[in-house]
């Protein structure tokens, strides 16, 4: 896994092997939090 922003952009997260879950692609995952980071002071 890998930082995408703050003071540790571009480290790599050391993880277990084998270990039983699939993290989700950084590329959807930033996508995501791009899309919601608008509403992030919306009240509803």
């Amino acid at each position: 896994m890998q930082i995408h922003s703050g003071r540790f952009k571009g480290q790599r997260i050391k993880t277990v092997k084998n270990f039983p879950y699939r993290p989700t692609q950084s590329i959807v995952r930033k996508s995501l939090f791009d899309t919601i980071e608008p509403l992030n002071c919306k009240n509803f």
